[in-house]
C-alpha cells in the first residue's frame, strides 16, 4: 500500500511537471523554429521536454539546479569551509543544500536573461513585448523583468518538484524529471 502511494505521488508530480512544460508564458510565441541555430538552447530544450522550444513556464527545466549542484560539488573540494561542511554529516549537507538552492536561483536568473535575449533576437514576433507591458521605455524593462521572474519561478518550482519526488515518491526526483523530459522529446527526435 505504501509503495502504491509513493508511485501515485510520483506520477502526479511528473504530471504537474509535464503540464508546466506545456503552459506558454504570455508574450512568447508557441514555437521558435530557429532554436536549432543555438546548440545550447537545443540541448536545454531536449532535456526540458521541448518546453524551451515552446516558451513554456518550465522552459529552463532542471538545468539550473544541475549546474548549481555540480558547481557546489567542485567548490567543496577547493574551499575549506565547504569541505568542512560536507564532513559534518546531516547538518552540513542541509547547509550545502541551502547554498545549492541559492546558487540555483542565481543561475536561473542569468539563464533566463540569456534565453530572453536569444528569443528576442530570433526575428519578428518571437517575443511580443507589446503583449506584456509594452515595447518601449519602461514597458520594455518591465517586460524583461516579468519574463525573468516567470522563468526563474519555473526553475524554482521544477527544483521543488524534484525534491518532493525524492522525499515522498519513488527514486531520485531530479533524475526522473530529466528522464521525463528526454522521453517526451524522444519521439520527435527519432522522426
Amino acid at each position: 500500500k505504501e509503495v502504491r502511494k509513493k508511485i501515485l505521488i510520483t506520477i502526479a508530480l511528473l504530471f504537474v511537471y509535464r503540464l508546466g512544460c506545456m503552459i506558454p508564458v504570455p508574450g512568447v510565441n508557441l514555437l521558435v523554429d530557429n532554436i536549432t541555430e543555438y546548440k545550447f538552447l537545443e540541448v536545454m530544450s531536449a532535456v526540458s521536454g521541448g518546453a524551451l522550444q515552446y516558451g513554456a513556464f518550465f522552459a529552463m527545466g532542471i538545468g539550473p539546479y544541475i549546474n548549481a549542484s555540480i558547481i557546489i560539488q567542485l567548490l567543496t573540494v577547493g574551499i575549506p569551509a565547504l569541505e568542512r561542511l560536507s564532513k559534518q554529516g546531516e547538518e552540513g549537507r542541509k547547509k550545502i543544500n541551502v547554498y545549492t538552492r541559492i546558487l540555483t536561483l542565481i543561475l536561473a536568473i542569468v539563464q533566463a536573461i540569456g534565453i530572453i535575449v536569444a528569443f528576442s533576437g530570433q526575428g519578428e514576433g518571437t517575443i511580443d513585448f507589446n503583449q506584456i507591458f509594452g515595447a518601449e521605455g519602461f514597458g520594455l524593462v518591465m517586460s524583461y523583468i516579468f519574463l525573468v521572474a516567470v522563468y526563474t519561478a519555473g526553475a524554482a518550482l521544477t527544483m521543488w518538484l524534484g525534491e518532493r519526488i525524492t522525499d515522498y515518491g519513488v527514486s531520485n526526483g531530479i533524475s526522473l524529471l530529466i528522464f521525463a523530459g528526454i522521453l517526451s522529446t524522444a519521439g520527435t527526435s527519432i522522426l
